[in-house]
């Protein structure tokens, strides 16, 4: 079965919500989860924050947190989702953020996270792509591992 598939199926399930603030992806998780019969059951929107400037006046973000590694690191992802999951009033969220082209000295990576509102728990991977500079791979390797972690975390 596919796992977005699976993820609407337990999600409307236990009658549960979920959001979605995007960098890396660019909507591409979002478009992987409304491609599905049923997401709008379960799903209450995404927010594509490529910018600071967007990450700042729509998440609530402040480029003074993001613009030393341009949003790229763990408390950045954290956020996004923690901001997206009370601006959608979602019982669960996914972020990501990431580099899937270089622009300086620093490896193409992403960061995931998944925010639990109703128990107040995030789980966040940071993954690194040292052997491939592949923008549309990475990228769709980022909502792939997005849609893993956060059905492990609803199968738990």
């Amino acid at each position: 079965m596919n796992i977005a598939r699976e993820i609407i199926k337990i999600l409307s399930a236990n009658n549960k919500t979920l959001s979605i603030a995007e960098s890396i992806t660019g909507g591409l998780l979002s478009s992987s989860i409304v491609d599905i019969s049923g997401a709008s059951k379960v799903y209450r929107g995404g927010i594509t924050a490529y910018m600071l400037s967007v990450k700042d006046s729509v998440l609530g973000i402040p480029i003074d947190e993001t613009s030393e590694t341009d949003g790229v690191d763990e408390i950045t992802s954290i956020n996004m989702a923690k901001k997206v999951s009370v601006l959608m009033d979602s019982d669960y969220s996914i972020s990501t953020t990431g580099i899937a082209e270089r622009w300086d000295d620093r490896l193409n990576q992403a960061f995931i996270s998944v925010y639990d509102s109703i128990n107040n728990k995030v789980e966040t991977i940071h993954l690194v792509y040292k052997d491939t500079d592949d923008r549309q791979f990475i990228r769709n390797d980022v909502v792939s591992k997005a849609l893993f972690l956060f059905r492990n975390i609803l199968s738990d």
